[in-house]
């Protein structure tokens, strides 16, 4: 079962938050629906994780790496001082920069420590590029599909392809992830896309109506204008197949991709089979669109 939820309490509590209209304006700010909670995403990091309502307040939780702290300076470095026999102790009082009500200058301490933090995630920063673009109608990310006591299958984006007319999801990678390669058998990622494939039939009636539920819920909390292009209703059908995005592409790239050409053969050869279509695109994000493109490799015409 694939399930989405949240309480009316919680919804009531955002809406008249000053701390949620901050998080909504920003545009690199990514707010998605969980299980009776919001996690807020920057850059693949959860900024707050499962902001939810608990006897009337607000509660979240934050990764300890993501907290700047407050300096009564503007010096990057830290003061200490000591006698010989103590050692070394901070000379001012270091506290944590509270997140308040979200002020713009606030939330970019926050990001500018995520960015140095999330350095090891390539495919965050493709996945975050292609959500900022405003035309992409992004309805959540960092999907996950698990059974009690059986592996978990996550992927990274579920988004309205408003050229199809579908609900869609797409899993992104980098050129140079080796997932992508033959490596003495079938490319990894031919499976990957294989079992979201089978996820997406197995739960798809669940999956529909969770996410026209959650157009909803945004649109109340005030993301109408990242849906602008999903219907009144959500969406009405689902693409059954996900499909690959690869970033950091240079032409030549696209080209030799497109062509299956070495390396790339046995992924050209395999992906009709389990992806709905390919797009590829640099470091900058792409257009989730299928429909057309010349970076895009659609097998559904």
């Amino acid at each position: 079962m694939f399930r989405r939820s949240l309480p009316a309490e919680t919804i009531r509590v955002l809406k008249s938050s000053p701390l949620w209209q901050n998080l909504c304006s920003d545009p690199e700010l990514h707010p998605e629906i969980r299980t009776d909670a919001v996690t807020v995403y920057y850059r693949g990091g959860a900024l707050l994780k499962e902001l939810r309502v608990e006897e009337g307040s607000l509660r979240a939780d934050l990764h300890h790496k993501f907290i700047p702290l407050r300096r009564s300076g503007a010096s990057t470095y830290i003061r200490l001082s000591g006698t010989g026999e103590a050692g070394l102790d901070f000379a001012d009082s270091l506290e944590p920069l509270p997140l308040g009500r979200g002020d713009p200058l606030v939330l970019a301490a926050f990001k500018a420590l995520i960015d140095q933090v999330l350095t090891d995630f390539p495919e965050a920063k493709i996945v975050h590029a292609i959500c900022c673009r405003p035309e992409n109608q992004i309805i959540d990310q960092e999907i996950t599909f698990q059974e009690s006591g059986q592996g978990r299958d996550k992927i990274d984006l579920c988004h309205f392809d408003y050229g199809l007319g579908k609900l869609a999801f797409a899993e992104v990678k980098r050129k140079t992830d080796p997932r992508l390669l033959e490596r003495g058998g079938r490319p990894e990622v031919l499976g990957q896309l294989e079992a979201y494939g089978h996820r997406l039939r197995d739960y798809r009636d669940d999956i529909l109506n969770a996410y026209r539920q959650v157009v909803r819920w945004k649109r109340e909390l005030g993301l109408a204008g990242r849906l602008s292009h999903v219907p009144e209703g959500g969406p009405s059908d689902l693409l059954e197949k996900p499909i690959l995005v690869i970033g950091n592409c240079t032409s030549e790239d696209v080209r030799r991709i497109k062509a299956g050409e070495a390396e790339w053969k046995p992924l050209m050869e395999g992906l009709k089979e389990v992806a709905a279509g390919l797009i590829l695109c640099g470091k900058d994000g792409c257009r989730l669109n299928l429909a057309k493109g010349t970076q895009t490799v659609n097998y559904l015409v």
